[in-house]
């Protein structure tokens, strides 16, 4: 049996998750409670205001870590910390409501070491979903159907350590982030726009690990 974490039963929010300049709405995943809240932005007064629903309950025990808002559908995505797990929820943008339509593992089916989830993010085409595993050290790719759901795509080793900082997935690079020996390890990663797959420059630097 692949081992779990055990999460903390208070709040622990991560990152809030902004949905683009013509959604001005932000969604916040908190691990502890084991909901994703979501805010309207009073682009008045500045100030973000819960929802009517204000919050979505996740699985007891996942620990929703990261959230990424689909590019061009209303769809959302998040990466569960402590089940190794992607969510997907429609977003319905009149009510700022999430609804989930699916959860599926981050991890290949024969892999029963311990792993958390760590980032997410969405290809600029929307066609693709990349999630960072921390223990099995690796991206897995997403291919995105047509009613936005998930289908296991294929997994891409992480070696020498996974994604630790936001993956950000372009037409041209990303740039995951790795620590290794006390150092951070920063990768520039060409997107195959086509296919999805991630194609290492060969290009890194290292700074000290906070």
């Amino acid at each position: 049996m692949r081992q779990v974490q055990i999460r903390s039963s208070s709040p622990d929010p991560t990152r809030t998750t902004f949905a683009g300049p013509r959604r001005p709405v932000r969604g916040c995943s908190d691990k502890g409670l084991d909901r994703v809240f979501v805010f309207r932005l009073d682009t008045t007064s500045g100030k973000l205001r819960p929802t009517e629903q204000g919050s979505v309950q996740s699985k007891a025990g996942a620990g929703p870590r990261h959230a990424a808002f689909h590019p061009h559908a209303p769809y959302v995505y998040v990466i569960n910390e402590l089940d190794s797990t992607v969510a997907t929820y429609q977003f319905h943008a009149a009510s700022g409501q999430l609804s989930e339509i699916q959860v599926t593992t981050s991890l290949p089916a024969d892999f029963k070491e311990r792993s958390t989830g760590a980032e997410i993010a969405v290809a600029p085409s929307g066609r693709f979903v990349y999630a960072s595993n921390r223990g099995h050290d690796s991206i897995v790719i997403f291919a995105v159907d047509p009613k936005r759901r998930t289908a296991n795509d294929r997994w891409l080793g992480a070696d020498p350590g996974p994604p630790t900082a936001p993956l950000r997935p372009r037409s041209v690079r990303q740039l995951p982030v790795r620590r290794q020996s006390g150092q951070r390890q920063h990768y520039h990663v060409c997107v195959d726009t086509a296919s999805g797959t991630l194609k290492s420059t060969g290009q890194w630097c290292a700074r000290a690990a906070p």
